[in-house]
């Protein structure tokens, strides 16, 4: 039963409406997976998650005018890994909350930073999932965060997939005017 479970689990996350036959790589990518959703809860309770910069160019005055938060986890064991090793699972396990909240007040608390030194940049960007959206409190979290942080909020710019937007269309549309109402 275990192995047709994971036979199953397969076909649903390859596309559906298919079969699969067992394989013991099965079982080795699922025990995987569920190290790495292990690993990855511990990591939010440490410093693994880290946050990395990605300037934004002005085309015309070709200086830095905004940066961009991208997401990284330094794990213990395997390195550094990039989104696509780890946000998959995040979002499966429902961390994705977690680690978007936790990327936002570290870049939240970074701008006010580098806006204290008198760095000319304008804005952070910060990349929002699309469950993240369906979080019924996301606009107090962000709120609770630009506020901890003082960072202001024409300093952080949201960034939202625009095939979640299609799918999800009338909740996005209120979320993102509640996000706007608060100037963000």
């Amino acid at each position: 039963m275990r192995n047709a479970d994971a036979a199953m689990y397969y076909v649903k996350e390859n596309g559906r409406h298919k079969y699969h036959f067992y394989t013991r790589e099965l079982t080795t990518t699922a025990y995987d997976r569920v190290i790495l959703e292990t690993d990855l809860k511990k990591a939010l309770g440490t410093d693994q998650i880290l946050v990395y910069y990605q300037p934004q160019i002005s085309l015309k005055t070709k200086k830095i005018t905004g940066v961009e938060a991208l997401v990284r986890w330094q794990h213990p064991e395997l390195g550094l890994l990039q989104p696509k090793q780890f946000l998959a699972v995040a979002e499966q396990c429902d961390l994705i909350n977690t680690i978007g909240e936790t990327v936002l007040a570290i870049a939240c608390k970074q701008i006010v930073k580098w806006k204290n030194l008198g760095l000319p940049i304008e804005t952070v960007a910060v990349n929002i999932a699309g469950n993240q959206i369906h979080h019924s409190k996301l606009v107090e979290i962000v709120d609770n965060i630009l506020q901890q942080t003082k960072c202001k909020t024409e300093w952080l710019e949201l960034e939202i997939t625009e095939d979640f937007i299609l799918k999800k269309t009338q909740q996005a549309i209120s979320t993102l005017q509640q996000l706007r109402d608060l100037g963000v």
